[in-house]
C-alpha cells in the first residue's frame, strides 16, 4: 500500500545524522512496491516555513558570532519567524561553536550542512514523492476542524485531513514519527462512529511509525 508521508518523513530523509535517517531509505528502497504520497499543504506553506525557519536560526548564530552583545532572537526577522525552541536551538549550536577549538571549520560545516540539507529535500520531493495530492483549497474545514478539537495542532490537523481525504480516493497508509497526534484514537475521537463526518469517512487510513519499521 502507498505511503502518505507527514513532514517529518521529509526532514529525516534531509539529515542523515538523524537516527530514523536509514529507516526512511528503506521506506525508499522499496518504492518499486510502495509509492510516497505527500498533501500540499506540506508542500506549499508547512515546509516552506520550515525551510525559513532553519535559515534564521543559522542567521541568528551568525549575528550573535559577529556580535557578542547580540541577544539571540532579538532581530524583526526572528521574532517573526521562530518559535522558542528554535531559539534554544541556536543557543546550543552557540555553545558548540564556543568550545570547538577549530571554530572557522565548526562554522564552514554549519553552512555546509544547512545547504545539503536544502538540497536532499529539494530532491526528495522531485525524485523520491510520487504524487502530490489535495490542494490546500480543497481540505475540508468541518474534518481538519474536528482533527484540531483533538490535537490542537493546526500544521497536523491539516495535514491529517488532507490524509483521510485523500484515503477515500485511494488506500494508503499514514507515514509519521508522532505517536503522540498521529494515532488511531485521536482519529477516532474525531470522527466518532455514529458521526456525520465518520459517514462521509467510514474507513480511517492505518498509520505506521518510521521509528518502528
Amino acid at each position: 500500500m502507498n505511503f502518505f508521508v507527514d513532514m517529518c518523513i521529509v526532514i529525516f530523509y534531509s539529515d542523515k545524522t538523524s537516527k530514523e535517517y536509514s529507516k526512511v531509505i528503506q521506506i525508499i528502497n522499496k518504492k518499486q512496491e510502495e509509492k510516497i504520497i505527500i498533501c500540499y499543504y506540506i508542500l506549499d506553506e508547512n515546509l516552506p516555513r520550515w525551510i525559513q525557519r532553519q535559515r534564521v536560526i543559522l542567521e541568528e548564530v551568525v549575528k550573535k558570532i559577529k556580535y557578542p552583545v547580540y541577544e539571540m532572537g532579538n532581530s524583526e526577522r526572528a521574532k517573526i519567524t521562530l518559535f522558542p525552541n528554535d531559539i534554544t536551538r541556536a543557543k546550543k549550536l552557540l555553545a558548540i561553536y564556543s568550545l570547538s577549538n577549530k571554530k572557522e571549520e565548526f562554522y564552514r560545516l554549519l553552512v555546509k550542512n544547512q545547504i545539503d540539507m536544502f538540497q536532499r529535500i529539494n530532491f526528495f520531493l522531485r525524485k523520491v514523492v510520487d504524487k502530490k495530492v489535495v490542494p490546500i483549497n480543497s481540505i475540508k474545514f468541518e474534518l481538519k476542524s474536528a482533527i484540531f478539537s483533538i490535537i490542537n495542532n493546526h500544521s497536523d490537523a491539516l495535514t491529517l485531513a488532507s490524509g483521510i481525504q485523500y484515503h477515500k480516493e485511494e488506500k494508503i497508509i499514514l507515514l509519521t514519527a508522532d505517536k503522540k497526534d498521529w494515532t488511531k484514537d485521536n482519529l477516532e475521537w474525531a470522527l466518532p462512529e455514529h458521526s456525520q463526518l465518520r459517514k462521509e469517512y467510514l474507513n480511517l487510513p492505518e498509520i505506521k511509525y518510521i521509528q518502528d519499521n
